[in-house]
């Protein structure tokens, strides 16, 4: 049997992928209800708007941390050297 697109069970995909198993969980849990469950257009709206600014809020970090980072290494090059 093959493991490669949507044979592989949440756990297999999990284990190529950085989720944990107790998010996996979460994920598939989320995903019945939701696919079980009609939205109204109001519904729907307001998920798409919190997943796109939880979305851009994540980029933001991501940006953040990069640049600390990066300003670290610059004063401080020989702290960062593994």
């Amino acid at each position: 049997m093959s493991t490669s697109g949507s044979d592989m069970s949440c756990e297999q995909r999990a284990s190529k992928t950085s989720l944990t198993p107790s998010l996996v969980g979460y994920r598939r849990n989320f995903m019945q209800t939701a696919t079980s469950t009609t939205l109204t257009h109001r519904d729907a709206l307001t998920i798409r708007r919190i997943v796109k600014v939880n979305h851009a809020g994540e980029h933001g970090a991501i940006q953040i941390y990069s640049a600390q980072i990066a300003v670290a290494r610059w004063l401080y090059p020989t702290s960062s050297q593994p």
